[in-house]
């Protein structure tokens, strides 16, 4: 906040077009610094629309809305893939049959949730 009003107060300085600069008033007065904070605070007060605080209920943007909902689905959709590769590797632990094995392997190679297991590691190599 302290360099927001610095830079403000220098910008306004150096716009010789203000009444600030054509004023009588030395750089280094009192009624000088007064001014300077009373044209700050206005110009805070001006643009607070343009930077709202992040904690105030302000209405979003159509494009904020559009980021969130794609960010949330985005979410969903990681989500949802971890839930189906728990479960083909679930049903996979628990096929009877070396058919029914082979086949969850192959299903989960396909769906790419395959991740080689101990056994696997320890007998090939990996």
């Amino acid at each position: 906040m302290f360099i927001r009003k610095l830079i403000l107060g220098l910008s306004l300085l150096a716009m010789p077009q203000t009444a600030l600069a054509q004023s009588n008033m030395k750089p280094g007065s009192a009624e000088f610094k007064a001014e300077v904070e009373r044209l700050i605070y206005e110009s805070i007060q001006r643009n607070a629309n343009n930077y709202p605080s992040p904690y105030s209920e302000q209405p979003r943007s159509a494009l904020q809305n559009q980021m969130q909902s794609r960010q949330r689905d985005w979410i969903d959709s990681k989500r949802l893939e971890r839930q189906r590769q728990i479960e083909l590797h679930a049903a996979e632990r628990h096929a009877t049959t070396t058919r029914e094995k082979i086949y969850m392997r192959n299903l989960r190679k396909q769906q790419g949730a395959y991740s080689y297991s101990e056994h696997d590691r320890m007998y090939k190599g990996f």
